[in-house]
């Protein structure tokens, strides 16, 4: 039997000693079996695909949005915004009952994206607030259309809102 170039013969030697006059040839493929990592990585790889499917509504459930209308409209249009989402401070600050205060560095508003749970859950966070929190968390169900929890120092909104956020926040 002629071996082709994807199999080659491998000859070992079973018995009790190296002296054995016992001999088995087996064929197996010439490429190396996968290791474990690249096994590891290609079910992460798997399971990151069906989060992101998920993330991007394909396999979610909808959720309704509050009713209720927003009890303080939007009132500034920024002048500029740059590539990376920066908009600058309003000269008058609206008088509300909430605030949100700017980064020290940089004057961003902190609005972040946070992924959960083995990366399963995605949680944007709002932080830095001032002033009536439970006022701005009613407000902020109603612009994201989903459940928002109030944790230590921030608020967490289930999905991904970031974009939503940072805009309506500019816009007060």
């Amino acid at each position: 039997m002629l071996a082709s170039a994807a199999t080659r013969p491998v000859v070992g030697r079973v018995g009790f000693g190296a002296a054995s006059p016992h001999v088995v040839a087996a064929w197996t493929s010439a490429a190396p079996a996968a290791s474990y990592h690249s096994k590891r990585q290609a079910r992460k790889h798997a399971f990151l695909g069906q989060v992101r499917r998920r993330v991007n509504g394909q396999e979610a459930t909808p959720t309704p949005a509050p009713s209720g209308e927003l009890k303080y409209p939007l009132t500034h249009v920024p002048t500029t915004r740059l590539a990376n989402g920066w908009t600058p401070p309003p000269d008058n600050p609206p008088d509300l009952p909430f605030r949100v205060q700017r980064t020290a560095t940089g004057q961003f508003l902190p609005v972040y994206t946070d992924i959960k749970n083995a990366r399963s859950r995605v949680v944007t966070v709002v932080r830095n607030i001032d002033g009536d929190i439970q006022e701005m968390q009613r407000e902020l169900s109603i612009v994201c259309g989903a459940a928002v929890d109030q944790r230590a120092g921030r608020l967490e909104v289930a999905g991904r809102h970031t974009q939503n956020i940072r805009d309506w926040l500019v816009g007060l």
